[in-house]
């Protein structure tokens, strides 16, 4: 598309950082609405719909393309504080750290095998690349259909911790 290396960086940079404003909001949504697997799976299936945008708005104009990349970015790193949180407040036992690790290990897999595959991708065709990424949000979306919602979260009263006196 003819960007420079330096507007690319400067775009990425924008999306890392909005980001982190986007992570905030989606911790704080959560706990207004009590849970963590709703606002994860409104997410997917935003994001969805946004990397579709991208995907069909390849070939448009910057100034409409920048935009869908913006808002697909920062929802593809909304939902992570949220898949941790889900995952130790559902584990159980005293496991969250198998839980939190599962976790991380099954996404650790995924950012290491998909990024390759999307450039093979978008070597021929970067509709078809985006294409093909939304489908990931989607699917996690209804992979968390079968997950069952937590009635409420565990509150936490004043003065108490969720951390082992040790780890404080």
């Amino acid at each position: 598309r003819g960007v420079s290396a330096h507007s690319a960086a400067l775009l990425l940079a924008g999306i890392n950082v909005l980001s982190i404003g986007a992570r905030i909001v989606s911790g704080r949504w959560s706990d207004h609405v009590h849970t963590r697997l709703r606002p994860i799976r409104q997410i997917g299936v935003a994001l969805t719909a946004a990397t579709a945008i991208v995907a069909a708005a390849t070939d448009a104009p910057l100034a409409l393309l920048v935009p869908a990349l913006v808002v697909a970015g920062c929802l593809s790193m909304a939902w992570n504080g949220l898949a941790i949180a889900a995952a130790a407040e559902t584990a159980s036992g005293g496991r969250v750290g198998a839980a939190i690790g599962l976790q991380q290990t099954l996404l650790g897999i995924l950012v290491a095998g998909v990024p390759p595959l999307f450039a093979v991708v978008a070597g021929s065709s970067w509709r078809l690349a985006f294409a093909l990424a939304a489908l990931g949000p989607a699917i996690g979306a209804l992979a968390l259909a079968w997950v069952p919602e937590p009635s409420r979260l565990r509150v936490q009263t004043r003065g108490t911790s969720a951390m082992p006196p040790a780890a404080r």
